[in-house]
């Protein structure tokens, strides 16, 4: 059940991202001569949703116009023509496109159409022209490149280059757009033949692409719900929590309280196999040499702020002192 302050919440902010909304543009709509930007986003709605013969027909039209913004709606519609097979289709198109000025932005899309065709020299000979003419999405054509080498074989070449990806990931990651957080994903994948931990760093770029997908104001909206709903949880838990534990007492539950010996047990047998997963990779040995510091630092202060403190409160309530 939805309690009346969070309902308010999320009615204003749906509000607000109604109002807002309308300023949600996609990157390149800053460029000149525009697409229809309704007809762009409708178009990818319709894609998204499986619908790619309406999606198809929207990008067809956007896609003769003649401008820098073309260059999404082309994309677009040779995604599209190969979703649904039409990899002739799409290949004819795409070679249509290369002849225009921004030809080297639709490189890496005809590569990925040649690939699927099977025709695997043209389409390393197109993601290498969009990786050397810093086409806009460059780093998904050298994904392209890397993954042509793994599937022939050169595992050493692609692998190593495939880890460069993980520096561009570490400092650039506050520019990434959605398609190359995707990209260093699929690194990460590919690079977890090597080093398994990796794979979970491929989770989470992809989860950083779907987030950069969403509408500014969906994110604000997003955020303030979450920041809210944390914010009555804390507010919340430790009054609920002791009316909980009073039901379960009534009802005939026992409280235990572990020995001193059995959790000295507990506790070297957790460290025991926390160096032994260390033992085996730095990068978890990092990670807990720092969680282990960090967990000493908070131990001391709990131990002064709240422990010394509560348990002289307790004493003087379990004496019957007001």
């Amino acid at each position: 059940m939805i309690h009346a302050p969070m309902m308010r919440l999320v009615l204003l902010l749906a509000t607000v991202a109604s109002v807002s909304c309308a300023n949600d543009r996609p990157v390149w709509a800053s460029q000149g001569v525009q697409d229809d930007p309704a007809e762009l986003k409708h178009a990818g709605e319709l894609e998204r949703s499986g619908k790619y013969d309406e999606a198809t027909a929207i990008y067809r039209t956007l896609a003769a116009k003649d401008g820098p913004t073309t260059v999404e709606s082309r994309r677009g519609l040779l995604r599209t023509l190969s979703e649904v097979g039409k990899y002739a289709d799409a290949e004819t198109a795409g070679k249509g496109f290369l002849a225009g000025p921004f030809g080297v932005q639709l490189q890496n899309s005809l590569g990925e159409v040649l690939r699927l065709r099977g025709k695997t020299a043209e389409a390393e000979a197109a993601f290498r022209a969009a990786t050397a003419g810093h086409a806009s999405d460059s780093l998904t054509a050298r994904l392209n490149l890397d993954v042509l080498r793994y599937d022939r074989g050169e595992h050493a070449e692609a692998l190593r280059d495939l880890d460069d990806f993980i520096d561009i990931y570490n400092t650039h990651k506050a520019t990434l757009k959605s398609d190359e957080l995707v990209a260093v994903g699929t690194a990460c994948q590919y690079l977890g033949v090597t080093n398994p931990q990796l794979f979970k760093d491929a989770l989470k770029a992809y989860d950083e692409a779907k987030w950069a997908e969403l509408p500014k104001s969906h994110q604000a909206m997003l955020q303030a719900a979450c920041s809210y709903a944390l914010t009555e949880m804390l507010a919340g838990y430790d009054a609920r929590n002791a009316r909980a534990i009073a039901r379960v007492v009534a009802q005939g539950a026992v409280l235990t309280v572990l020995t001193p010996e059995t959790l000295r047990a507990l506790r070297t047998a957790l460290e025991q196999v926390l160096d032994e997963e260390a033992a085996k990779s730095a990068q978890f040995k990092t990670v807990l040499d720092n969680w282990r510091a960090f967990r000493a630092e908070q131990h001391r202060w709990f131990s002064i702020a709240d422990a010394r403190t509560e348990m002289s409160v307790y004493a003087l309530t379990a004496a019957g002192t007001q």
